[in-house]
């Protein structure tokens, strides 16, 4: 049988440290026959192609700077190679927002992919 693996990365992929950690991780797992799903923050502007992603990975995006998450992508430092919000910077309400769109991507991911294994990235 083959294993599933849901990636969660609060940050855009490929664009820091961090991101280009999970797709190393993605490559050795794909090498292996692992079955995989990445939800990941991006902005309303970028376009899923440009990160580099296989086809055979279920991608769920986390949409910011959209009517339900007004701001951009948060970022783990206060430099980001792009523009981001820092975590200190949130409010309450940006907060509960940020919560309630990687909760809602998270419950669809379990529900369709039904992952074996979750791996948080900074989540």
């Amino acid at each position: 049988m083959k294993r599933k693996i849901l990636h969660i990365l609060a940050q855009k992929p490929g664009k820091t440290g961090s991101g280009i950690f999970l797709q190393y991780l993605l490559k050795e797992a794909s090498k292996k026959n692992y079955e995989q799903s990445v939800i990941m923050g991006i902005s309303q502007k970028d376009q899923i192609e440009s990160f580099g992603f296989c086809e055979d990975i279920k991608l769920f995006p986390v949409r910011f700077e959209t009517e339900k998450l007004p701001f951009p992508v948060v970022g783990m430092s206060d430099v980001m190679p792009y523009q981001s919000t820092r975590y200190q910077d949130m409010t309450d309400e940006m907060l509960k927002q940020w919560k309630s769109a990687f909760q809602k991507q998270i419950d669809k991911a379990i529900n369709e992919f039904q992952p074996d294994l979750i791996i948080s990235h900074h989540m």
